[in-house]
């Protein structure tokens, strides 16, 4: 069963959901950027996520990358394989 991030913040007390949320609802979609852990690491990271509300729902979707070296993507594709 998932688990209810509504109050999740970052590192700096920025309330992800909460940040989503409000991109969905007063732009549509959009960029949002915070701290969070990078797996397989564990350490603090810049994350950036896209958000878009799903037309005709009160839902919206996201996406995330970390902020990476190529040497780090690099060895996340080796990883996988």
């Amino acid at each position: 069963m998932g688990k209810n991030m509504m109050n999740i913040k970052d590192k700096y007390g920025k309330c992800l959901a909460c940040d989503f949320v409000r991109i969905a609802r007063e732009k549509g979609m959009g960029w949002s950027q915070y701290w969070w852990p990078k797996p397989g690491s564990g350490e603090l990271s810049l994350k950036i996520s896209y958000i878009m509300k799903v037309p005709n729902h009160e839902l919206f979707v996201g996406v995330g990358v970390y902020d990476m070296t190529l040497k780090e993507v690099e060895a996340a594709i080796k990883k996988s394989d």
